[in-house]
């Protein structure tokens, strides 16, 4: 499944790409916490879980939501501005697609560790740190989402607006790759 929402095509605004992230972590959350625990557990380090996946997204939005709170100003100053438009959501995942089929991964901060946390806890942790990137996002208006840039660890710099379609799709991405990796167990479960 990919990111069915239309309002993602042409140039959104901010309150419609507040409205795809939170379409995203409705998505997102609903689905994992759907999962029995012995499923949302599997895995390690090496091989996530769900579990792991879930954190990766927490541990995602949490920089953007702070590089959203900086005054434009200090973003100016530690990443800088932009003439280029801002590419599209579609471009945006077929750029990410390129970065992750030429290696790329998430290292440093991004990489989860369980540390006994509940599902519950999980899913409520995301849920908070979607709902603060959304209250980041409402304070910038439509000019500024194509003008500052972002680091990305990945994809270097982006603009803001192509920092939040990834977030979109980064979820999306997630999302899928659990649910083709959750079939074969719910399959083996139901023989």
């Amino acid at each position: 499944m990919t990111a069915p929402d239309v309002r993602l095509s042409g140039t959104p605004t901010p309150s419609d790409l507040a409205a795809a992230l939170a379409d995203a972590e409705t998505r997102v959350a609903t689905y994992f916490s759907a999962l029995p625990d012995e499923v949302f557990f599997a895995g390690s380090d090496e091989r996530w879980s769900p579990a792991h996946h879930l954190l990766h997204l927490t541990l995602a939005h949490r920089p953007l939501t702070g590089g959203l709170r900086l005054p434009r100003v200090a973003l100016l100053a530690a990443s800088g501005r932009t003439d280029r438009a801002s590419r599209s959501y579609t471009e945006m995942q077929s750029t990410y697609r390129a970065a992750l089929g030429a290696g790329g991964k998430a290292s440093g901060r991004y990489l989860p560790a369980l540390n006994g946390q509940t599902r519950a806890a999980l899913v409520s942790d995301f849920r908070q740190a979607s709902r603060e990137l959304r209250a980041a996002l409402a304070g910038w208006p439509e000019n500024d989402l194509n003008t500052y840039l972002l680091p990305h660890p990945i994809l270097g710099k982006l603009t803001v607006r192509e920092m939040l379609y990834f977030s979109v799709y980064h979820q999306y991405h997630h999302l899928n790759g659990v649910r083709s990796s959750v079939r074969p167990q719910e399959s083996e479960s139901e023989q």
